[in-house]
């Protein structure tokens, strides 16, 4: 008997890389993954044998080819081919059946086909949908001029299979899969006025041999710095080691962060959708900082007052990109991923976030992430 092999999430994500998967068709993987692997928990509780951890990868994976085949006959097929050669045969098959056309066949495969054909089924782009929506939009946007009239009623049946096993509204998905009990901020550049740091490298711009901007980005890649973050060395230590390499003496550096702890002030916009939140939810602070500095800033702010739980990478000994840090902060909220929403303006944090299976926002601005939590059922004026 052949045993089943799965890629793990990251892997997942690493594939979806390789084969350049756009933007757009990522998101709308990931929106896929959450209704699917809710109904493949929600099933299993209900004693129906469905492989959850099958269904995760799959729904994951089930847009794998799309760059290739868009608006071809063979998209799903060939990320079967594709997982095949990787030894995930069982992984591609589910991704092939996921199609439409293969509605007909619904009461002929196996559950883990039938959840992310259906799950498919309800998300448009990256918004969770009625299915008669989703078949309206796909009716127009691939411009099918006969659309198979037995389609409705295939879904209309799956539907009602797998909602009257769960005891569920269909309606209600939405609501049942953003049952969110934590919001996550990350501090610099979220809940603080973006571009303090420019400003203050700035005012000592005649301390330095070149650019600013290339000081900050030698300096963020830097492993002193790293170190300084997950709270290995001291801000002296940092100082010295800096001045080595870049000849920034630690008296300066000392001056340019107190003038950045001057500077730093809270994003009153994103304040006031904190304080929306507040009581609803349960806020938390995960932040890449340096010990005693950020303490300052829980101190000035008064962060306590707003956030339930704070985590800082250097009194824990990891950054957010070591993933050790997200799982660090979900013990102390006692949540698991699926519960949680992480607001971060770092594309590294989202990706790692996202691995781990947490809802995430990428921050740009107040008003998107009003936009973007209401998308997620969160009540924002």
């Amino acid at each position: 008997m052949r045993t089943l092999r799965l890629p793990t999430r990251q892997e997942c994500f690493e594939l979806l890389h390789e084969y350049k998967v756009p933007q757009n068709i990522f998101e709308h993987s990931l929106v896929v993954n959450k209704v699917a692997v809710f109904l493949a928990k929600k099933l299993k509780e209900k004693g129906e044998n469905v492989n959850v951890e099958l269904v995760d990868r799959a729904s994951l994976l089930h847009d794998l080819d799309k760059k290739d085949t868009l608006k071809q006959s063979n998209h799903g097929e060939i990320t079967e081919k594709i997982l095949a050669e990787k030894g995930y045969p069982e992984v591609g098959e589910v991704c092939k059946y996921h199609r439409l056309q293969y509605s007909y066949l619904m009461d002929k495969l196996s559950w883990e086909c039938r959840i992310v054909n259906y799950a498919d089924s309800r998300v448009m782009h990256d918004k969770i949908v009625s299915w008669q929506e989703r078949l309206q939009d796909l009716t127009e946007r691939y411009e099918v001029k006969k659309p198979d009239k037995s389609i409705p009623g295939f879904w209309a049946k799956l539907e009602k299979d797998i909602f009257d096993k769960i005891k569920l509204n269909p309606d209600d998905l939405q609501k049942n899969i953003y049952s969110i009990k934590a919001i996550i901020f990350d501090f610099g550049d979220v809940l603080t006025i973006p571009g303090v740091t420019l400003k203050a490298f700035s005012k000592f711009q005649h301390h330095f041999s070149e650019p600013i901007e290339e000081v900050l980005k030698n300096t963020w890649g830097a492993d002193s710095l790293l170190r300084l973050m997950r709270g290995h060395i001291s801000f002296n230590e940092f100082a010295e080691k800096l001045a080595e390499t870049h000849g920034i003496q630690p008296e300066v550096q000392h001056q340019i962060q107190a003038y950045l702890e001057e500077l730093t002030e809270l994003n009153q916009e994103v304040m006031e959708i904190v304080k929306q939140l507040k009581g609803r939810y349960m806020l938390a602070i995960l932040s890449d900082h340096i010990d005693g500095v950020f303490q300052k800033y829980v101190e000035k702010f008064s962060l306590n007052n707003y956030f339930e739980t704070i985590v800082c990478s250097a009194n824990e000994g990891y950054l957010k990109a070591d993933a050790e840090l997200f799982k660090i902060l979900l013990k102390k909220l006692h949540l698991e991923p699926e519960q949680c929403i992480m607001i971060d303006d770092r594309k590294v944090n989202i990706k790692v976030a996202q691995q781990l299976g947490f809802h995430t926002i990428h921050f740009m601005d107040a008003p998107k992430l009003k936009n973007e939590l209401r998308n997620k059922g969160m009540q924002i004026q």
